[in-house]
């Protein structure tokens, strides 16, 4: 009975790949067979073992088609396929036509119907030739008297795109915008005005800043007493310092001057030191300077409050490992504890028998490279001063006129102060920032602003910019 199964099959087999007269003569002698009640014959399909999507495709417009088809091996096995896809970017039919439904990307797979196992399959991405990639706004950067205009326009990349977008104010109340993009100045504050592409959904942000043409130059208090009204108003004229340096920014980008890139780095600085300027900090009993030099004038005493990361130039043991902080690694790392009325209170842990903070390189060195590609621990953050004079991280400036937010004014192995604005138009006085100083009668030795002298600086200091800044 096997031998007859195995000849009949045999012959259905070799006739189907011949030709269609000898496929009839298969089926006449596979009917005469069958008439014969004494032969039990079965015929089993063959099944795919291999199957290829043809016409594979990377990418495709939203606006177009694809139609895909299966290769099968071996050519006598079934044919039929089913197709599937792993979300909704497209829809595919049952005979393999893609037909995109939004832009993404999506995995296709084709199986064999007659056996799931043998499949195929690709990533396919759809993407929307007139959606832009790149949105670019001009001026990106401005600073407006209240009550002033600017007209915002848009660009966009690849040239297929089109550049319909919708804009939007993150502070309606100062600086609003109309639906062409003309920006209007209210009041006295900053907004980012942000434009969406209508197709795709991607964004550009430009910074406005409503202000007054002065700066400020009241200078805030070192320490105050632990009321919260004072500290809060003290806070508030730092804040003042720090966005009229912003403003200053600003308004060097806005007249082309500076780069976005530049700008965008220059505002990070001036971001981390007012970080470590704004910081408020009491202690529950005295603690001693890190040098006995002064003979306790410098100690840090209960029932005061205190503004910036204290100076410290090195332990107990001259380690120097104390120095190596900014505020947040100083309370992650359990120094300061913060209250609920953002009061912080210098705990009780000590490094290298002592507290820990900054000194004066150390601090513009943390300010100008955290978050410029550098994290707190790398060594450029903590640099000494007589490193920030020679390090190929940083360049020379020339004139003191060139002087821009941000950079460093250094004089040889002693002291480094950070630049932040002239207060006059003839450029005489400075707004400066930095970490230690102090006089006779101010000796909290943490974080300052001053308003100092040119003529002071122009002879003993050299100009030092990062070039990650140039």
């Amino acid at each position: 009975m096997k031998s007859i199964k195995r000849f009949f099959a045999a012959i259905l087999v070799a006739c189907i790949a011949i030709c269609p007269v000898a496929q009839a003569s298969a089926l006449n002698i596979v009917e005469e067979a069958l008439r014969n009640r004494s032969a039990s014959i079965m015929f089993k399909a063959v099944k795919p073992r291999k199957l290829t999507i043809l016409n594979k495709q990377k990418r495709l417009a939203i606006d177009q088609t694809l139609q895909l088809e299966c290769l099968v091996k071996p050519n006598a096995a079934l044919k039929d396929v089913m197709w599937y896809t792993s979300n909704t970017v497209v829809s595919i039919s049952s005979d393999g036509l893609v037909t995109p439904n939004r832009a993404g990307t999506v995995k296709i797979t084709a199986r064999a119907t007659a056996k799931l196992s043998v499949k195929d399959s690709f990533n396919l991405t759809v993407y929307d030739p007139y959606a832009p990639t790149k949105l670019t706004i001009s001026p990106d950067a401005r600073v407006l008297s209240p009550g002033e205009s600017v007209q915002l326009n848009v660009s966009c990349e690849p040239s297929t795109a089109i550049d319909d977008v919708y804009w939007s104010s993150s502070n309606p109340n100062a600086v609003s915008i109309d639906e062409n993009g003309l920006v209007t100045t209210l009041s006295e504050g900053s907004a980012t005005i942000t434009a969406t592409a209508v197709r795709g959904g991607i964004k550009a942000t430009a910074l406005i800043i409503s202000s007054f043409p002065q700066l400020e130059t009241q200078i805030p208090y070192r320490t105050t007493y632990r009321d919260l009204n004072a500290i809060r108003e003290n806070l508030d004229m730092i804040d003042a310092i720090y966005q009229s340096a912003v403003k200053e920014v600003v308004r060097l980008s806005g007249a082309g001057t500076i780069t976005s890139n530049e700008r965008i780095r220059r505002i990070k600085v001036l971001s981390n030191a007012f970080e470590m300027y704004a910081f408020p900090w009491y202690t529950d009993t005295r603690v001693r300077y890190w040098t006995s030099r002064y003979s306790g004038q410098k100690d840090f005493y209960p029932g005061r409050v205190y503004f910036g990361l204290p100076y410290i130039q090195s332990g107990r043991t001259g380690s120097r490992v104390n120095r190596r902080f900014n505020v947040n690694k100083a309370v992650s790392s359990g120094y300061y504890a913060k209250r609920n009325d953002g009061v912080y209170r210098m705990t009780s842990k000590r490094l290298d028998g002592s507290y820990v903070g900054n000194d004066c390189s150390a601090f513009v060195g943390a300010a100008t490279f955290v978050g410029n590609g550098y994290t707190i621990g790398h060594g450029v953050c903590f640099m000494l001063t007589s490193s920030i004079v020679s390090s190929g991280l940083y360049r020379s400036v020339s004139s003191y006129d060139d002087l821009r937010p941000g950079d460093i004014i250094v004089r040889g192995h002693d002291h480094a102060i950070m630049f932040l604005y002239y207060v006059d138009e003839a450029k005489t006085q400075m707004m400066i920032i930095e970490q230690g100083g102090g006089t006779s009668t101010d000796m909290h030795n943490t974080v300052t602003c001053s308003i100092v002298n040119r003529s002071r600086y122009e002879s003993k200091y050299k100009i030092r910019r990062a070039k990650l800044l140039a």
